[in-house]
């Protein structure tokens, strides 16, 4: 319920995707059955069928061979979400060395992110034009490639398991002060 799926199916209904690019869905949650018949449908309408495709999870070892050797992750965020949770699977995302591409608010902590290192493209929910335009940005191999080490060095500089672990010493000898047992 936090994710704008309504600005990459309007974008696929009006068949603006750059014939170059393949989108595939790994889709779950308790909105995987409305997403995927209104995605199936416009699939078929806009004969997409070789450039869209949909699935749902997968195991474990397959997911991690997907995100080594997809080059964009998207992460898509209502309006208004940003103000209740930020989407977990953006560190999977960065820790791979994929590009972002954020359907997000710009201001969001999300937008923020991929703005401040440069890890990707924010585009607005119901940004058509600017959907279509970061689409074609990816077309550019320089400009992926380099996206993409962002996002690998923000990922790994930021949230690997070292860094967060060494934030969470601070948080808990902070929380128990000088005369608790600190670690």
């Amino acid at each position: 319920h936090m994710h704008d799926t309504g600005t990459i199916l309007e974008f696929l209904r009006q068949n603006l995707l750059p014939k170059e690019l393949i989108l595939e869905f790994r889709t779950s949650g308790s909105a995987k059955l409305a997403f995927e018949a209104r995605m199936t449908a416009i699939i078929n309408a806009q004969d997409l069928d070789q450039q869209v495709v949909l699935k749902g999870g997968m195991p474990k070892g397959d997911w991690i061979e997907a995100m080594r050797t997809s080059q964009v992750g998207l992460v898509m965020q209502k309006e208004g979400a940003e103000k209740v949770v930020f989407p977990s699977k953006t560190y999977s995302i960065l820790m791979a060395g994929q590009a972002v591409l954020a359907i997000a608010t710009p201001n969001s902590e999300l937008g923020r992110l991929v703005e401040e290192t440069n890890c990707g493209w924010v585009v607005a929910p119901g940004d058509l034009k600017g959907l279509l335009t970061a689409m074609q940005d990816m077309g550019i191999p320089d400009r992926l490639h380099h996206k993409r080490q962002c996002a690998f060095e923000a990922g790994h500089s930021r949230f690997d398991v070292d860094h967060l672990a060494e934030k969470w010493i601070r948080v808990i000898n902070d929380a128990v002060g000088e005369g608790g047992r600190r670690i």
